[in-house]
């Protein structure tokens, strides 16, 4: 059997609503087992492009395919491997939590293990079975949602802001819990978040989306950088990746620190004092958002 290389591929997707352009020709891949932070501005995209995964809203050109199923001609097949907490958990909020996942477990033939899985992984107690969504907090209803959304287990899980509503503890509970998922149960998460802090310490890769256009962001990319404070004025043909100067004191990316500081050397450059530091994803971030606006 021919081993998949990818569980999800998504091929020039553009959408458009009236005038505007929400997603232009975007396109990426994940495989099984892969966390990838989906980061960007409000209205840049990113729950449109769920949305388009879910086959929730039509795509004007391009193609989407879960497990090498496309979403379109191959909807119910596709959709079968997905689950997806898009704009808030889908609940009804006139029933209690446990009578959610009861309906979500008939609807996938889910086991009775794994129902009580599920009702055991929301953390709300007693109260999933005495209390209407309605009367719930956003924090519960949250992991009520991601719960709902758990309980086919899917070959691929998109998450939009799934960390809303939780405290410092459910936020470190839930960052543990979908590593696990994706590392012990193989399944690609795709994790919409403005918590870059969070989005850092989980994800494999990072998706930057800004006027409908998208990057892929390595966390290799994160080079090393150093503040060097020198005694005149650098030449500007010294060939260094600069980023910002104050005076004779410079923010440079360095893949070399020896080699800087010799060729700065044989310019007749002294350098004073050098300070290593080191790229976040909101630098990331940040430098991506400043390119894709020119």
């Amino acid at each position: 059997m021919r081993k998949m290389k990818n569980v999800v591929e998504v091929k020039n997707v553009v959408k458009s609503f009236k005038d505007k352009i929400v997603l232009n020709h975007v396109s990426f891949s994940m495989k099984p087992g892969e966390i990838v932070g989906f980061v960007g501005q409000n209205g840049a995209g990113k729950s449109t492009l769920m949305k388009c995964m879910c086959n929730l809203i039509n795509m004007d050109e391009g193609t989407i395919s879960i497990c090498e199923e496309d979403v379109v001609k191959q909807r119910e097949k596709a959709l079968s491997y997905v689950s997806c907490m898009i704009e808030g958990p889908g609940l009804f909020e006139n029933m209690t939590g446990k009578e959610n996942l009861e309906l979500m477990a008939t609807l996938n033939h889910a086991s009775k293990e794994k129902l009580h899985e599920m009702m055991e992984f929301t953390q709300i107690g007693s109260q999933l079975k005495t209390k209407a969504v309605s009367q719930y907090s956003m924090g519960m209803k949250q992991r009520t949602g991601l719960a709902v959304a758990l309980m086919k287990e899917p070959k691929v899980l998109l998450l939009d802001e799934p960390m809303n509503g939780l405290d410092a503890t459910g936020i470190q509970g839930l960052r543990e819990e979908l590593i696990r998922l994706a590392k012990e149960k193989n399944v690609a998460l795709l994790i919409s978040s403005h918590q870059l802090g969070e989005i850092e310490k989980m994800a494999d890769r990072i998706i930057g989306i800004h006027f409908g256009k998208i990057k892929e962001i390595s966390m290799e990319e994160k080079e090393n950088v150093y503040v060097l404070e020198t005694d005149r004025k650098i030449p500007d043909q010294s060939d260094l990746q600069i980023i910002e100067q104050t005076g004779n004191t410079y923010k440079l990316e360095v893949n070399s620190v020896m080699e800087v500081l010799s060729n700065l050397e044989k310019q007749g450059v002294q350098v004073k004092n050098i300070t290593q530091i080191h790229k976040t994803l909101e630098d990331v971030y940040n430098e991506f958002i400043q390119e894709a606006s020119l």
